[in-house]
């Protein structure tokens, strides 16, 4: 979450993480940033330059160190489970930002104390990543969901069937399509058993089911 929050920062208000790290930062933590570089850091004078700030982006190495930074000056421990919402109100608090949280539905999951420096962050399974524009971000996920509510329920065509047909079943998967149009696109994928399998006695999905099993053993 630390690292999240330190990229997002610099995308969104480099000024501001330049002020949070200036004087802040341990001869160690110093070495480990400047390991292996060419050009020395001058983030503990509280100058980042375009050059650190690319860095910064991408170099995962020099994210956890400042990261690690960030927990020391809040006084916010790292936690093996990982860090919760408490501490991200805790971050909030500590350095004076919004945080937003949302998740690939784009739903917001979490939105705490109102500032005018903000920074979006997308969680997936308790990793969390900087989404730099949030516009872009909530437009475009928008459009995925538009795109699959225009698609047929039951062949996943593009474009959704004449629910009005006659019905028509598939032999292999068991399921039932809005008339032959319906049909043909679901047969078009190819993968009709390991995608659309639907067991004719108990109903279930699963292509292993216990029905299936003991129709084999009938048969023998």
């Amino acid at each position: 979450m630390a690292r999240a929050i330190v990229v997002g920062l610099v995308v969104q208000a480099r000024e501001k993480l330049q002020d949070i790290f200036r004087n802040n930062i341990t001869n160690e933590e110093l070495k480990k940033i400047n390991k292996n570089r060419q050009c020395k850091s001058r983030i503990n004078e509280g100058v980042i330059g375009d050059n650190e700030k690319s860095y910064l982006i991408d170099g995962r190495k020099l994210q956890e160190v400042l990261a690690n930074t960030l927990h020391r000056i809040c006084n916010i421990p790292v936690k093996q489970t990982g860090n919760d919402f408490q501490d991200v109100k805790l971050f909030e608090e500590k350095l004076d930002i919004e945080i937003q949280i949302y998740n690939f539905e784009c739903r917001q999951i979490y939105k705490g104390i109102k500032n005018r420096i903000k920074i979006y962050i997308l969680m997936s399974e308790r990793h969390f990543d900087v989404i730099s524009i949030i516009t872009a971000f909530t437009c475009s996920n928008e459009d995925r969901h538009k795109a699959e509510y225009r698609k047929c329920k039951a062949c996943k065509n593009e474009t959704k069937c004449n629910i009005e047909e006659f019905q028509v079943s598939c032999i292999k998967c068991c399921k039932y399509f809005y008339g032959e149009s319906c049909f043909n696109n679901h047969m078009e994928n190819k993968k009709c058993i390991e995608h659309s399998y639907m067991c004719k006695k108990c109903y279930c999905k699963n292509n292993n089911c216990q029905e299936k099993y003991y129709q084999m053993l009938r048969k023998k």
